[in-house]
């Protein structure tokens, strides 16, 4: 028969061999892995172990075969199985007739239980098991938190993106904390701290730049050549490397011995989808992110060489045709409209812009097209072992539409993203005794990024603000910003090995991993330049405010510059899984990750100088390299973290109560380590100050060119006084605008010296202590079997404490000049006699532009509470309702994959604050329920109806102020909340009326209202709470031969929004989760209040009456990545299958 069975600091590892000397180890329920594993154990009728017993087992449908003989206790284990089935397993010894389990289905990387007992010598005992639904919950290898999906729980799930993430979120732990982008997040970590990866090779972003997280915007493989998924937030098997967020593992489908596949197609189409009612009202909004979108695709497997050799293939493409940004201006049929730009502002600046021979483009649209390519051969060597083949590409072409809250783009500012991903995977699976196993992985990787301007050629970007004074509202042309150098090269090797060993109670595990990446990255964010200019009239006489542009350095080219280096990772693991009864099993074990750099930064001589002493570095031929005439920062600039290891312990546990219903205690707690995003260290080689000159020449009074402009710090210039500047001042005479690409405007200073006049030195650092991200995990688990309908209730309560996470610095703030009225640091140069602030970063060193450190914050924590109850799939049903509670907090989001912006994605009170607040990806409370359902109405032929709805809190967001208050250069300063009208100074721009309307407004809001007399806290509030339903409905027809058939199915996304147009719809904060209350202009020298200025347009409706900056509805806010998120939309897909 077959039973079911149930620090603060991370430790840094000095003496290596003493950990491996002491380690024990097993993998568990979740591990990053392919196969599946049986085990069990053979009794005669009278409980006595059978020792000797040869145990077979055999996947039916491709005869793999695997043998092994149970050792003295009657017990036997088996490793690198297929996952799926059914299996037969059997049972045979000398003097016993065979006992044979039949229909036996393996779940990817967990155990099942298969016990055999033979009932009597007289006659064969043939004993038939259709899997209890129960047994993947209740097992002794379940000791984590976690969700196993097999191929039919797949194929019944509302899948209406065809993506990743509408898997991930069945597991009740896992949110979708940006559909928008596609982004999930565990334990309210960033979505790059998540471990996606196929067949145990990674399929997440390999360098850190995509805002899902993967390594493309679509599905990196297709959903339908994938066998099951394995997701997990707490897996304490020591072979699980990099994740302290969300692991997602899926298994690629294998040939059999029948020949099998499909054909299949899915369209959905704007014509599809609903209207829906815009942020402030009006008209409702069609979806204009693209008109419609097609996938196709076919799958094949069969055997080469029956019971040996088999193959399986998909080739599948998909195309979303005339993408367009959902960004625009005000009376268009845009999701976003930009507040104070309407359709004649574009036009002025569009024909402004082509008299002045700049390519505008236009809103032409384009399309994005993937290809996913999978290829896979299983070799069954002989009856011990099991040989694996696989290669599958992904390429793809991606149009991205900019803009965003504040700013309409023309095409001429899109970009384009061409990706290319090559995996070649070997695995060998072997059986060497009956108690010893292993499992081999090698595996290449080669990825290609490129990008650069959508339309015509590169050109510099140009920004046009719809005010004199600031600068936004605004629109865009010429060539993106960050897509003027930006070329992206990995080759990544990975081997895995890793060996088993079954003695009686314990099984032991112990291997090691290794990956090697060789980086090339070129990016030079502004290599064309890019101008801004405040107001339509200065555009047109060519008065910019503000060029930045940043060139190769005397001696470097593109190639020279860029970021060119080798990162190596390896891990160590040892474990022991120690079944101390038939109820207790106990895992343990240690782990220990490093990184190691093949190379370091360019060292830069004057960031590393003494602080305060002048100081001047000199090339080999005696030509000045650089000077800083306030010295440096006092320490290299090319420290990078290698050797920085650490030694992550694990326990673990399952306890299997002797109850009449099944009834368990699960748990563990141990240390883990993520993977930190490669862009964070390319920022340091790429960024070191020598190779590339940053021209930045800003505040300018919008002063016309030819005029003598001075400036005390090379940065912040003004007209000169007098026809001449003040001694010791550097002077520049404003250059005309130029607007070809091939020959940009290189600002004249005189002779070029790094450090000296506007050729600043930008500099991204790595602290040498720094420590790849670390947690420590506590979890602990109850599940119960309830008395219907095979129910389980489950109660899981989860600690995560951050070790080390990052943490980025701003080190050329300078000190502070003084302190505002709530006590914050301030760091403007001057006030005018009104009071009003200018010349930002006063005490900055005028050398150095932006200067960032990454290093670690030991701040941060999360808490999870989850009840469940489900009905696992069973007499054609299944359905599950969790409830989840959730506090998570962090230093630093790490929403980008540039170091300055990275804090820029920030907010503070006092910059480089290492404290802890309320987390981006913070889900308060959620409610997830599905259900299930397939019955046979029409002979053989299958009809199914599932629901996936979830409910939660809605994002978190910041009240700040809407322009720079402290003089750091950035507007994200979280702002003070006045109790009353005279708790601060006011604009003499703000009339009496506006004034109490900005009070109501406090007053009216809960979190305004409860905080008034303090600074706002960062994350303090939070959107409205959100319910989103998706529903599929499938039905499958007869084929043109025996056993064949073919399927219609219908999945809905959001489908409550078709019956109103407001329900569904997330709103949230603008990017980085902000909203502007007000802005700040300076302090009033008579009462030493804040100034607080409400009286421009972005503060004001069609009405002129106040309004804080508005959420906004969270669809097209992520760059070439458009989906239609917030409203009900309908796929529909035809697929054949034989």
């Amino acid at each position: 028969m077959i039973e079911g069975k149930p620090m603060n600091r991370q430790l840094r590892m000095k003496p290596l061999a003493w950990v491996l000397a002491s380690m024990f180890l097993v993998p568990s329920a979740f591990a990053q892995n392919t196969s599946a594993a049986a085990s069990g154990r053979v009794t005669d009728g009278a409980g006595h172990p059978v020792a000797g017993a040869k145990i077979e087992v055999v996947h039916v449908p491709s005869g793999t075969k695997s043998t092994i003989t149970t050792d003295a206790d009657g017990r036997y284990q088996l490793q690198g199985l297929r996952v799926g089935g059914p299996y037969r397993v059997t049972a045979e010894k000398d003097g016993l007739k065979p006992t044979s389990v039949q229909d036996v289905y393996l779940r990817l990387a967990e155990t099942t239980s298969v016990n055999l007992v033979e009932e009597g010598a007289s006659q064969l005992e043939e004993v038939t098991v259709k899997g209890s639904a129960l047994t993947a919950t209740f097992q002794a290898d379940n000791k984590g938190l976690g969700t196993n999906l097999s191929h039919r729980e797949l194929e019944a799930l509302p899948n209406p993106d065809r993506s990743i993430q509408d898997i991930a979120r069945v597991d009740p732990r896992i949110s979708v904390t940006d559909r928008d982008a596609g982004a999930i997040s565990a334990n309210g970590k960033n979505f790059r701290y998540n471990c996606i990866t196929v067949d145990t090779i990674n399929a997440g972003d390999p360098f850190g730049l995509e805002s899902n997280g993967l390594a493309s915007v679509g599905s990196p493989i297709s959903p339908d050549v994938i066998e099951s998924y394995d997701l997990s937030t707490a897996n304490f098997d020591v072979s699980t490397r990099g994740c302290v967020g969300a692991n997602v593992n899926a298994v690629s489908k294998s040939g059999t011995n029948d020949f099998h596949g499909s054909a299949y197609y899915s369209y959905r189409s704007k014509d599809w989808m609903g209207d829906i009612a815009p942020i402030s009202g009006g008209t409702e909004l069609p979806y204009t992110g693209w008109d419609h979108e097609w996938t196709s695709g076919i799958t094949a497997g069969g055997p080469l060489i029956k019971d040996t050799l088999f193959f399986f293939l998909g080739i599948e493409k998909s195309e979303r045709v005339a993408i367009g940004t959902t960004s625009g201006p005000v009376g268009s049929n845009s999701t976003t409209q930009v507040q104070g730009v309407d359709q004649n502002f574009v036009n002025g600046v569009a024909s402004s812009a082509t008299a002045q021979g700049i390519n505008v483009g236009d809103r032409t649209l384009a399309n994005l097209i993937d290809k996913r390519y999978l290829a896979k051969v299983d070799w069954n060597i002989n009856d011990s072992q099991r040989a694996v083949f696989r290669f599958n590409e992904t390429k793809e072409n991606q149009p991205v539409p900019t803009g965003s809250t504040t700013s309409v783009t023309l095409n001429s500012n899109w970009y384009f993203k061409d990706r290319d991903s090559k995996n070649y995977v070997v695995q060998l699976f072997s059986d060497w005794s009956p108690v010893f196993s292993t499992e081999a992985n090698l595996s290449y990787t080669k990825y290609i990024q490129s990008r650069g301007p959508l339309t015509g050629v590169a050109q510099p970007s140009v920004t046009v603000s719809n005010s004199p004074t600031t600068f936004s509202p605004s629109v865009t042309v010429g060539t993106e910003f960050s897509s003027q150098v930006n070329q992206l090269n990995i080759d990544s090797n990975y081997a895995y090995f890793a060996g088993t060993w079954h003695l009686g109670d314990h099984t032991i595990k112990a291997g090691a991993n290794g990956q090697q990446d060789k980086v090339y990255n070129a990016f030079i964010q502004g290599y064309d330049g890019s101008y801004t200019y405040q107001g339509l009239a200065n555009f047109q006489t060519g008065n910019w405010e503000e060029y930045t542009i940043k060139r190769p350095a005397a001696g470097y080219s593109i190639d020279t510059a860029a970021a060119v280096f080798q990162k190596k990772q390896y891990g160590f693991f040892v474990e022991d899984t120690w079944q101390v009864s038939d109820r207790f099993s106990l895992q343990y074990g240690l782990r220990y990750d490093v990184p190691e750099f093949g190379s370091s930064p360019i060292l830069n001589p004057c960031f590393a100088s003494a602080p305060g002493v002048a100081f001047t570095a000199t090339n080999a031929n005696g030509s000045t390299l650089c000077t800083a005439s306030k010295g440096g920062f006092g320490y290299a600039n090319n420290s990078v973290p290698g050797g920085n290891g650490t030694v992550q312990p694990r326990v673990s546990f399952n306890y299997d109560f002797d109850t009449e219903r099944k009834t368990q205690l699960r748990g563990g707690v141990g240390m883990f380590v993520s993977d930190v995003p490669t862009v964070w260290y390319s920022n340091s080689y790429g960024g070191s100050g020598i190779p590339v000159v940053t021209y930045d020449i800003v505040n300018t009074s919008n002063a016309a060119p030819g005029t003598l402009l001075c400036s005390k710090d090379g940065k912040a210039f003004t007209p000169a006084t007098g026809g001449a500047c003040a001694a010791g001042q550097i002077s520049y005479v404003k250059q005309a605008p130029g607007y070809n690409g091939a020959q940009p405007v290189i600002p004249n200073t005189g002779t070029l010296v790094l450090g000296s006049g506007v050729a600043k030195m930008a500099v991204d650092t790595i602290d040498p202590h720094f420590q790849m991200p670390t947690t420590t995990q506590l979890s602990l688990a109850f599940d119960r079997e309830l008395p219907w309908l095979g129910m389980v209730g489950s109660v899981e309560g989860s600690y995560v404490k951050t070790n080390e996470d990052i943490f980025y610095k701003n080190l050329n703030l300078g000190a502070p000049t003084g302190h505002g009225p709530d006590g914050r640091n301030l760091y403007w140069g001057v006030y005018s006699a009104a009071g009003i602030a200018s010349g930002t970063n006063a005490n900055a060193n005028p050398a150095f532009g932006n200067v960032t450190e990454l290093t670690n914050t030991s701040q941060g924590q999360s808490s999870s509470l989850t009840l469940l109850v489900k009905k696992p799939l069973s007499d054609d049903w299944s359905a599950s309702v969790a409830a989840i509670f959730q506090h998570s907090t962090d230093v630093n989001p790490g929403t980008s994959s540039v170091a300055n912006s990275n804090i820029t994605g920030n907010v503070w009170i006092n910059p480089n604050t290492d404290r802890a607040s309320v987390s981006n990806y913070n889900v308060p409370k959620a409610l997830k329920v599905s259900f299930s359902w397939q019955h046979k109405f029409f002979g053989d032929n299958e009809t199914g109806v599932s629901i996936f709805a979830n409910g939660h809190s809605g994002a978190p967001y910041s009240w700040i102020a809407g322009n720079d208050l402290n003089g750091d250069t950035y507007s994200r300063d979280l702002l003070y909340i006045p109790k009353s009208i005279s708790d601060v100074s006011w604009n003499p721009a703000v009339t009496d009326k506006q004034k109490q309307q900005f009070m109501d407004y406090i007053n009216s809001d809960a979190y305004l209202s409860k905080h008034a007399g303090q600074i706002a806290t960062r994350n303090g509030a939070h959107t409205a709470w959100l319910n989103q339903i998706d529903l599929s409905f499938k039905q499958e027809v007869p084929g043109f031969f025996e056993g064949n058939k073919g399927e219609l199915r219908l999945d809905f996304f959001n489908i409550g929004n078709l019956i109103s147009s407001k329900w569904g719809v997330e709103r949230r904060g603008p990017f980085p989760l902000t909203r502007n209350l007000a802005n700040v202009t300076g302090i009033d020298p008579a009462t030493g209040k804040y100034i607080y200025d409400i009286s421009g347009s972005q503060y004001k409706d069609a009405n002129g009456n106040y309004v804080p900056q508005n959420l906004v509805i969270n669809e097209g806010q992520t760059p070439g990545a458009p989906v239609p998120s917030q409203r009900w939309s309908l796929m529909l897909t035809a697929s054949y299958k034989f």
